[in-house]
């Protein structure tokens, strides 16, 4: 008896402490990931491409469903896929060409190793050269892969 009273209670006690989840509100401002981003004429990957927006392009989201924003574009609702688009607005996309030439330009403090340490394509050759690629078969019947410069043309792993 005592139970039964105090389990709805002790419900009502929690329900009144949580504090009360509320969906996301509609409309909201998001931003386009991806380059290129299709916009459907439907709630469907299969239906017709009304639009292509660019990474970055604000939209309104008017409403959503499972998979998909729905939105206004050029006086018509198109649909949205809720991948490609976020609440923040996305970094620009770094230049290559800024990076590297402030690279080269402070070349005193990169790490780099000393010239004498590199091998040559000469000294590739040679080594190449010198080594043989194993004689052993491994379990499952293909020739081991391993190069070796034993004269018994076996690898570390194979020879006897």
């Amino acid at each position: 008896m005592k139970s039964s009273i105090l389990l709805p209670l002790l419900l009502l006690a929690l329900a009144t402490h949580l504090p009360a989840q509320s969906p996301a509100k509609l409309p909201r401002m998001m931003y386009v990931t991806f380059d290129n981003t299709p916009v459907y004429d439907s709630a469907s990957y299969l239906s017709n491409v009304i639009a292509d927006l660019r990474r970055g392009d604000s939209v309104e989201a008017l409403a959503a469903d499972k998979k998909f924003y729905r939105i206004t574009i050029q006086g018509r609702d198109g649909y949205l896929l809720k991948a490609n688009v976020g609440d923040r607005r996305p970094a620009p996309p770094r230049q290559k060409a800024a990076a590297s030439s402030t690279a080269a330009s402070d070349s005193s403090t990169s790490p780099r190793r000393p010239k004498s340490s590199r091998r040559t394509p000469d000294a590739a050759a040679q080594s190449d050269a010198a080594s043989v690629q194993c004689r052993a078969f491994t379990k499952s019947g293909k020739q081991c892969s391993r190069r070796t410069n034993d004269p018994s043309g076996y690898c570390w792993q194979h020879k006897k």
